[in-house]
Parts: C-alpha cells; sequence; structure tokens
C-alpha cells in the first residue's frame, strides 16, 4: 500500500511540473499544420464536423472522409469543451491520456509477467515518453488518447485470447474505437499482440485452430463496429491510396518531410505527412541506418532471450 501510494505521489508530482506551463500561462502550445491547439471555445460547437472535412481544396482537402473515424471522440470532445471551455478540457485530457498511459502501462506489465512494484518503472517511462511530449506539440489529440489506451487493448486482447472472457471482450471493443483513431498504433498493437500469442501458440500455451477462429471473428466484429466509418471511407480509399505531393513549405530542417509522398505504406511507417517522429529524423543521415537495424536487433533479441530463459525455467 505504501508503495502504490508513494507511485501515485510520484505520477502526480511528474505530472505538475511537465505541465506547469500550461497552469500558469495562456496561449497557444500546440500545432497541427493547419490549426493551433487548444482550439478556441467557439470552435467545439462545430467540432464534429472536423471528422467529415478538411480545411484546404488542395493536398488532403479532396478527402473527405480522411479522419471520419475521430467522428465519436470529435463529437464527445466538442461537447465536453462546449460546457467547460478549453482550457480545462485540455488540461483534463492531458491528466486522462497520461494517467491511463501510467496505469494501463502497469497493469500489462502485471498481466504479462508477475505483479511487482519494479513495473512501475517501466509505466512511468512509458506515460512520460518524450515521443508523447512531440505528439502534444503536433496537437493532434485523437493520437494521446490512442497511444494512451494500447496497453490496454492489448491486455485486454489477449486476456480474451486466453479466457474466452465476456468482460474482456466487451473492454476490448470499447478501447479499440479509440485505439484505431491512429492506424499507425492499431497495426503495430496488433502486431505485437500477433507475435505474442504465436510464441504462445509455440509453447502450447494456446490452440491454433482456436486462435484462427477467434482472429477471424475479431475482424468480423471490429469491421461491423466499425462501419460507420469504413462505409464512407471505402469510397474514397483508391485517391487516398495514391500519392499526394506536398508543397515546400513548413519542413523546415526535416528534409525527409519535404515533398514527401502520402501514401498507405508511408502512414504505417510513419513517414510523410501526419509524422510526428521528429527525434529521428534529427539524427545524423550516416547514423540513421545503425540506429535503425541496432535497436531491431536489440529486441528481437531480448524477446528470444526470455522466452529461451522462460523455456529452460520450466524444463
Amino acid at each position: 500500500m505504501k508503495v502504490k501510494f508513494f507511485a501515485i505521489v510520484c505520477f502526480l508530482v511528474l505530472f505538475l511540473l511537465s505541465f506547469r506551463f500550461f497552469l500558469f500561462r495562456e496561449g497557444s502550445f500546440g500545432h497541427n499544420w493547419d490549426w493551433s491547439f487548444p482550439n478556441p471555445k467557439i470552435l467545439y460547437s462545430n467540432f464534429n464536423l472536423l471528422s467529415f472535412y478538411t480545411w484546404k481544396d488542395f493536398n488532403l482537402g479532396w478527402v473527405n472522409d480522411l479522419v471520419i473515424s475521430h467522428l465519436l471522440q470529435n463529437w464527445l470532445f466538442g461537447l465536453i469543451g462546449s460546457m467547460i471551455g478549453a482550457k480545462w478540457l485540455v488540461f483534463l485530457l492531458f491528466f486522462f491520456i497520461f494517467s491511463v498511459s501510467y496505469y494501463g502501462f502497469k497493469r500489462l506489465l502485471d498481466f504479462l509477467t508477475i505483479s511487482s512494484h519494479l513495473n512501475y518503472i517501466p509505466a512511468f517511462l512509458y506515460a512520460f515518453s518524450p515521443f508523447l511530449f512531440n505528439d502534444i506539440i503536433g496537437g493532434s489529440w485523437v493520437m494521446w488518447l490512442s497511444f494512451s489506451l494500447a496497453p490496454s487493448y492489448f491486455r485486454f486482447l489477449v486476456s480474451y485470447y486466453r479466457w474466452s472472457r465476456v468482460r474482456d471482450l466487451i473492454c476490448f471493443i470499447l478501447i479499440s474505437i479509440s485505439v484505431v483513431v491512429s492506424m499507425q498504433n492499431f497495426v503495430m498493437v496488433n502486431t505485437l499482440v500477433l507475435l505474442y500469442l504465436f510464441f504462445e501458440v509455440v509453447q502450447g500455451q494456446q490452440k491454433f485452430r482456436s486462435l484462427i477462429k477467434k482472429t477471424f471473428f475479431l475482424i468480423l466484429l471490429l469491421g461491423f463496429i466499425n462501419a460507420y466509418w469504413i462505409l464512407p471511407f471505402s469510397s474514397t480509399f483508391i485517391n487516398f491510396s495514391r500519392s499526394v505531393i506536398f508543397v515546400n513549405n513548413g519542413a523546415g530542417e526535416f528534409a525527409s518531410i519535404v515533398n514527401s509522398q502520402q501514401n498507405i505504406w508511408n502512414i504505417l511507417s510513419l513517414t510523410g505527412y501526419l509524422d510526428r517522429n521528429m527525434y529521428l529524423y534529427s539524427v545524423p543521415a550516416q547514423s540513421y541506418r545503425v540506429l535503425l537495424y541496432g535497436t531491431t536487433v536489440v529486441f528481437w533479441s531480448a524477446i528470444l532471450i526470455y522466452f529461451i530463459r522462460d523455456n529452460n525455467k520450466y524444463r
């Protein structure tokens, strides 16, 4: 109990220190290419329209359904913002994002390994990741929401695969609506889940046939629940998958996003428009491949070592 109380106090102190600038000054602190963040209060009454229209008739303007997957989130965001105002809304949003990230990642680690107070440390690192702060500067709040709910999405999905509980299925479905707004996070988390389940199949903890049946069922269920944006978006999918050339404006020193081509692969690989990964692009060109391949090798080596040691433990 003392450790939990100390962890909560540390979280609150670090959160208040991180956002002290927001509490004691006015004005915008983020941007999303063509609007500032936080938005004026008058915008919230029409906030849901952001899911149907873009700002201009060039670049992404001709894809009217590009962000229709944000419809429910934008509607709720606009409704609350029109009632309590922009400043309180954004502060509560920050607190929700960081607390859910912190709690969700701690619970995920307890679920995958063993419940330990040491799991608070990586939970802190996840919740206060510099990449999340980088996204905050970008101003795309639905990306923060997807990031914060990703650990809980992983936990409830794996839990459903293991025990087929209705409670886990309901929680997974509710969370998936907000995780899918970031296609990068959605694809990445599901890829990690499938890899994890594959190792469970190899170790005999999951049956392959049951895994296939549940996967097929979840795909149909997710498709049905997300039909409200999948069907309108499918009408513009062909145009969306084609490249869009961007003007040489606003990219600064980051040549990787100047005149880049926008397509499905570029979105999923975090390159081109909608990218927030400026830290990676600030790495010297000669070190980029070393960093990329080195991180990949270390990551997969750590996973392999873990499963080898875990397998030897039970022999």
